[in-house]
């Protein structure tokens, strides 16, 4: 207990998870200062003395009450964060340790840009759904919105873990400074701004407001933000029973891994284990004894995992693709960007965040750096493609060695596919999402008078419509709009005409532009097909089809020096041992391999 400035008065007390006292939950962000804030409290007999982060003391400042004690989880201080087997132990429980909590209590930071009047807007406008429509339209209301926006681009809004500390809330209570809002009164709040006719009106209305400088269309992320999309997570991946416990989980590990990536994790590890307790086919310690339905249908059953710390990050993410591909029979997660880039050792078969879609830069503001992934989403509905048609992937992870040097270099992933083509000539990438001028010429359309070719402008648009759906009829249209009155400096800069357009036929078109084509390049094969290949595409690359792939994919073939693998792909015996012990299966040579470059759209062959 404390009042304000009152040195920190702590005591870990030690309490069965099967029967605890009623406690709380503290959720919040590391940050990146170093544990300076010095802290003594008694341990099992013992004064334990520790430095924790300055964030955190200022959160348990905040929670403390003045004249008692509170008992409260914090990380930091319950889980040695030194010992790697303890928590891997720990990981297993944090779902439960969240849900069996009284409450969440989630500390955002001190006051700052205005959180007050964001949090006062939430409680006393935004919730009178009779008044919405006056606070986007009227003059006044441009600093308590801007506010909003400011406040959902806290760094707390980033963290991985958050996810499964919320999902598993009985109820969770947001503090700000001295403020205070329910989750659900703010949940609301997000699910309003994030709605698209209102982010078009604010957008529409903000351009060019002092509070804005010269940000043009600053609201235009709102949907791609880490508040909006933590709402989202906890609204539809689970089903919920009347008191808020989670019931059903309706999502695949893959499916979280791919489509979270906004959220950020300090240790790599953490880019699976802190979201594989919400995922419907992954178990911690033991699968279900359970293995039929009431009616006798086999049910599904989920894998069991253990974290495990001890391991090299690049082994954990290896292990990761394996799974995926044997439950979902399906090599798409290979396109799909989702491991950190700044992991060591990584195949380039593990597509990083570099390759990702949007981007959280210093301040919170979440840009689009790349198009978006043409596999889409898994489970959410019949794939985007059908390149590979029914074929079943076939494929094993090899360790690969070089002769004499007694060292593993690298991991190889074998797979079967066909070549379709070869890429003969590639433009310039769509960078910032301004296509290229030359891509119209490039693509067939020299006549401006006429209609764009129809190659042209469904291989602009990958021939689908946002989220993978069928293109609306008046894409055509829009394209020949956009072409003709928005070419200037070299280029269809599709920002520009996004911040400046009055029609919204001709932005939606734009922007299923930007998602399809942004930094990638315009190519032609050699037997003159368009497609949009990544930004590391070469003259030369190969275009094949991998089986159980629903995309085409690009492959640069290498010429190494006589590499060949650790271990057998049939017999896992090491190939020393197939060599000399008359092993019937042959060893490949390595004597060249193919490195990923990415998926690609050609025309033609996706379906």
């Amino acid at each position: 207990p404390g009042k304000d400035n009152d040195e920190l008065d702590l005591e870990l007390v030690v309490h069965y998870l099967m029967c605890p006292p009623e406690y709380d939950a503290l959720s919040y962000c590391w940050g990146t200062d170093a544990p300076t804030v010095k802290v003594e409290f008694p341990a099992d007999g013992e004064f334990v003395t520790t430095l924790i982060r300055p964030n955190l003391a200022a959160a348990i400042r905040r929670l403390r009450l003045p004249d008692r004690a509170r008992f409260v989880w914090v990380d930091a201080i319950c889980i040695n964060q030194t010992d790697d087997k303890e928590k891997s132990l720990q990981i297993p429980k944090m779902a439960t340790i969240y849900e069996r909590a009284t409450r969440v209590c989630v500390w955002l930071g001190e006051e700052k840009d205005d959180s007050a009047l964001a949090l006062s807007f939430i409680k006393n406008d935004m919730l009178d759904l009779g008044q919405i429509d006056a606070l986007v339209n009227e003059k006044g209301t441009e600093r308590a919105w801007t506010a909003l926006s400011k406040l959902m681009r806290r760094p707390w809004f980033s963290r991985r873990w958050i996810i499964q500390e919320i999902v598993y809330a009985k109820e969770a209570i947001l503090y700000c400074g001295n403020d205070a809002i329910d989750w659900t009164d703010f949940a609301d709040a997000v699910t309003l701004f994030a709605d698209y006719e209102i982010q078009w009106k604010l957008a529409s209305r903000m351009k060019g407001h002092r509070l804005l400088g010269r940000d043009l269309d600053y609201f235009s992320d709102v949907q791609a933000l880490g508040a909006t999309r933590l709402v989202e997570a906890t609204s539809n991946l689970f089903r919920y029973d009347e008191s808020w416990r989670v019931t059903q989980k309706f999502r695949s590990l893959e499916y979280l891994v791919s489509s979270l990536s906004v959220f950020k994790a300090s240790q790599p590890h953490d880019t699976i284990y802190a979201i594989m307790g919400l995922a419907k086919d992954y178990w911690f310690l033991e699968a279900p004894s359970k293995t039929q339905s009431a009616e006798g249908e086999p049910l599904e059953q989920p894998q069991v995992y253990e974290a495990d710390y001890s391991k090299p990050a690049h082994i954990v993410f290896q292990d990761f693709v394996d799974f995926v591909i044997r439950t979902s029979k399906s090599l798409d997660i290979i396109c799909r960007p989702w491991a950190p880039d700044d992991i060591e050792q990584l195949p380039s078969w593990i597509t990083t965040l570099k390759a990702a879609a949007f981007e959280t830069q210093t301040g919170g503001r979440c840009t689009r750096i790349n198009a978006d992934s043409l596999v889409g989403l898994p489970g959410i509905m019949a794939t985007t493609y059908n390149a590979s048609g029914s074929r079943l992937p076939v494929w094993n992870i090899e360790s690969i060695s070089s002769p004499g040097q007694g060292i593993r270099t690298g991991h190889s992933l074998i797979v079967q596919g066909v070549m379709i083509d070869t890429v003969q000539e590639v433009k310039l990438p769509a960078h910032e999402g301004i296509v290229p001028s030359d891509w119209l010429e490039f693509g067939g359309w020299t006549d401006r008078s006429a209609a764009p070719p129809e190659e042209l402008w469904r291989t602009l648009v990958a021939n689908r419509g946002p989220d993978g759906t069928n293109m609306p009829t008046y894409y055509r249209r829009a394209c020949k709009h956009a072409l003709l009155h928005g070419l200037e400096g070299g280029g269809l800069h599709t920002n520009r005409i996004l911040a400046e357009c009055s029609s919204s036929i001709v932005a939606k078109f734009l922007r299923r532009v930007q998602a399809a084509a942004w930094m990638r390049r315009l190519c032609k094969t050699t037997t003159s097909t368009l497609g949009l290949v990544p930004k590391n595409t070469r003259e030369g690359d190969l275009i094949c089809i991998l089986y159980g792939c629903s995309v085409p994919v690009i492959l640069r073939k290498i010429e190494c020096d006589g590499l060949r693998p650790e271990a057998c792909s049939f017999c896992n015996r090491s190939a020393l041992k197939c060599v000399y012990n008359h092993c019937t299966h042959e060893l490949p040579k390595k004597e060249f391999y193919y490195k990923f470059i990415g998926e690609c759209y050609v025309s033609g062959k996706m379906d």
